[in-house]
């Protein structure tokens, strides 16, 4: 091996797996009632399904809660069976309340 192909390869960072896992987890531990949660509420499905395939890439996917995914999707749910229109819903409610 060259000398620069030697030195190129010690500065490749190495990849933590463990640490990645802990960060996606801790997301969810974020402050709810904080205005970075409450203003980017209608994006936890979405984080929610990205968290999941990180996880399941990075085969961790049974350290995320099954039963409070299941929760948290089931009370996402619409009478008539669509998704989302009871967070907007509350959002609009919150910050009517808010702003009040």
């Amino acid at each position: 091996m060259s000398q620069a192909a030697s030195a190129s390869a010690a500065t490749v960072p190495i990849f933590v797996r463990e640490k990645h896992v802990e960060y996606i987890l801790s997301l969810e531990k974020k402050d709810k009632d904080s205005f970075e949660s409450f203003v980017t509420e209608h994006l936890r499905m979405s984080g929610l399904y990205w968290g999941i395939t990180a996880l399941d890439v990075l085969k961790q996917a049974d350290r995320m809660g099954k039963d409070k995914i299941i929760a948290f999707i089931l009370a996402c749910q619409h009478e008539n069976g669509t998704y989302f229109l009871k967070i907007f819903k509350k959002i609009i409610h919150q910050f009517y309340k808010r702003a009040h």
